[in-house]
């Protein structure tokens, strides 16, 4: 029932002890059976040393496709290490670290870590502006787009709403959002402590109660200009004057949203990719009236999410869309001429993108890529010619 009694002056101190003791033992015992198994698997067994380079290789691989040289190095610089001297060791560890370091992937990898670096210090704005405090944020639209953003929301402990008109929206939004907290517990990212008490920060509603306490709102439902306007008209008359209106679309012009209300300065474009929870991306899309306030606003909400907002114009497409729909559009292409989709995405794996352009067309949702597509047309005309195959 009780480990020991003290004096409640010693109490902080004697309970110091206590832990850092049992921490001791269980840490010693879990180091002794691991130096053992250790030894007895790379040091005293040549057969077993060799299984564990050949399996760690293949996770190797697995992991980057062999894209990436620098693990297979250091694979090889441990493997090494174990046959041969300190200081040859050593002498072999530099070669590869001076090898690797010369490489285009290395060049390219410590640019895209100073882009980085410089986007999460970057405020959005060129002028000096203070971003205002959010503590409650809202989500409008339930889906599995509008569940996962809740979700993410809720992750970093914010409080959120997530409103829908169907009873059946918001079963989705929340089987989406628990789904990911229960991954995250079955890997060990949560224990199911913080998982229920982010999982409470979640509150569904079919109404509006409560939005004009909220400070940023996210508009997440589907991709057609007339229902946006709508909800956007709506949400002007539910909510706080100070309350930023964002939308979620990923290629629907941010001033046409808001060019029938009475505040479009406080409309911005929050673009997350999906699935939310694993794409570090937020495209923040300022409109022709969006406010600086609005802007450096949405950057500081998006970095307090742990995602990476890069701030662009309201132009067709934004700056994803605009690469990604002429990939896309090609791939369509070349099974128009009789290339197969398992050809195509295989020959996209192969030089070393995550997902194959079909694949990606069917995560990200068909009618989202077709709409896309011709708003992409429809700015650009000819240059931007659909592919029958994904028009269709």
């Amino acid at each position: 029932m009780a480990d020991d009694v003290v004096p409640h002056e010693l109490l902080l101190e004697k309970a110091e002890v206590f832990l850092n003791r049992v921490q001791f033992k269980k840490r010693k015992r879990r180091s002794n059976i691991q130096g053992g198994l250790n030894s007895l698997v790379l040091d005293k067994n040549l057969l077993g040393r060799a299984l564990v380079f050949k399996l760690a290789k293949k996770n190797v691989l697995k992991e980057t496709k062999g894209k990436y040289p620098a693990p297979l190095a250091a694979l090889e610089v441990v493997k090494n290490s174990l046959r041969v001297s300190q200081a040859e060791a050593l002498k072999f560890e530099a070669k590869k670290f001076g090898d690797m370091s010369v490489t285009p992937v290395c060049k390219n990898l410590i640019q895209i870590f100073y882009l980085n670096e410089a986007m999460k210090k970057d405020s959005g704005v060129a002028s000096v502006v203070q971003p205002k405090d959010v503590h409650h944020v809202g989500v409008v639209g339930a889906g599995a787009m509008g569940g996962g953003i809740a979700q993410w929301v809720a992750y970093n402990d914010l409080h959120v709403r997530m409103k829908d008109v169907k009873p059946e929206a918001l079963v989705l939004g929340l089987s989406q959002a628990r789904k990911v907290f229960d991954k995250a517990l079955e890997r060990r990212k949560l224990d199911k402590y913080a998982v229920e008490r982010k999982w409470a920060l979640i509150q569904p509603t079919l109404h509006y109660q409560g939005f004009q306490r909220l400070d940023f709102i996210i508009e997440a439902v589907i991709e057609d200009l007339k229902i946006k306007k709508m909800v956007f008209a709506d949400l002007e008359s539910k909510v706080s004057h100070g309350t930023i209106l964002a939308t979620n679309t990923s290629s629907i012009s941010i001033d046409s949203i808001a060019e029938d209300l009475k505040h479009p300065e406080r409309v911005v474009g929050m673009h997350f990719f999906n699935p939310v929870h694993r794409m570090p991306l937020v495209e923040v899309i300022r409109g022709v009236k969006t406010s600086d306030e609005v802007v450096a606003t949405t950057v500081a909400l998006t970095k307090r999410l742990s995602k990476v907002p890069l701030v662009v114009k309201n132009s067709p497409g934004f700056l994803v869309n605009r690469i990604l729909m002429p990939y896309l559009n090609e791939a369509g292409f070349l099974a128009e001429e009789g290339v197969s989709i398992e050809a195509i995405d295989h020959a996209a794996l192969a030089f070393g993108m995550p997902m194959g352009p079909f694949t990606l067309m069917d995560e990200v949702g068909i009618d989202i890529v077709v709409k896309a597509g011709h708003v992409m047309k429809d700015a650009f005309k000819e240059r931007a010619k659909m592919s029958s195959l994904v028009e269709s």
